[in-house]
């Protein structure tokens, strides 16, 4: 935006409005005097106006605009904000029908205390989902989880309310473009694994921040019916664990429900 000081109004002023005829007599001067006021008034607000409209669109621009450890050899992918839940497809994406028609039976593996933790195998991705280059993750798919370590461990820190916890990024293969509900718990012992709703969660508020923790997760995505995706997805999440242990996280979809299995290293 032109940034019009005194001097630029002024000379507007004396090029847009002409230097008035010598006065008469007092009457006609002062009818003058009215006139030319009214011109400069209107003019005065007619820059005004110029200026708001050239500084609309900038602003317009910077609301626009868009704006973590995942791994030790990979770059934090980037999110837009999408509507969490299609509105275009009907019952086969509503939320509470979605969950209804993919939910199976828990069948996490258990594990004796103290025996080893059967942690999923890991992968390393060329790229997508967010990521800019080669990326690591854990599980056979379609569901991955990026963010563990190269062990198989959630490097967790602890919140204010005495929650272990850490964030991750749930990569989804390009084999399946359908829901997913995820729960999950400690397998070697007392223990719970919750979920933040986040970016992408059925139930997030979009207020910037999720809410959280909670015994589910779903991801509604293109629904029921949804054709695989010509590319790997992801959406971030927070996991809130309240020890250390060997967990693992069920994802139900469309036919079929894999396991997932980490460590959370002691402190």
């Amino acid at each position: 935006m032109t940034k019009l000081d005194e001097q630029k109004l002024g000379t507007l002023l004396k090029e847009s409005v002409p230097e008035p005829e010598p006065v008469r007599d007092l009457a006609e001067g002062a009818r003058g005097l009215a006139v030319r006021n009214r011109r400069r008034r209107v003019l005065i607000g007619s820059a005004v106006v110029v200026a708001v409209v050239a500084l609309v669109p900038a602003f317009v621009l910077s609301a626009r605009a868009g704006g973590g450890h995942i791994g030790p050899t990979s770059t934090p992918p980037t999110h837009a904000v999408r509507t969490p839940v299609p509105t275009l497809c009907g019952r086969a994406c509503d939320p509470g029908h979605v969950a209804q028609q993919i939910r199976r039976p828990l069948h996490l593996p258990t594990v004796s205390p103290g025996a080893a933790c059967p942690v999923s195998p890991r992968r390393t991705f060329p790229g997508g989902a967010g990521f800019t280059g080669p990326f690591p993750a854990l599980g056979n798919g379609p569901l991955h989880v990026a963010g563990l370590t190269r062990h198989g461990e959630l490097p967790v820190g602890r919140d204010d309310r005495g929650w272990l916890n850490a964030k991750v990024i749930w990569v989804f293969g390009k084999q399946y473009g359908g829901p997913l509900l995820l729960r999950g718990d400690r397998i070697d012992g007392p223990g719970r694994l919750l979920f933040e709703h986040y970016l992408g969660a059925a139930a997030y508020p979009g207020s910037g921040s999720g809410t959280g923790p909670h015994r589910q997760l779903l991801y509604v995505r293109g629904g029921l019916h949804a054709a695989a995706p010509s590319a790997l997805e992801s959406e971030p999440d927070v996991l809130y664990v309240d020890g250390p242990g060997c967990y693992a996280v069920q994802a139900d979809g469309v036919g079929f429900s894999e396991v997932l299995v980490f460590r959370v290293p002691g402190r």
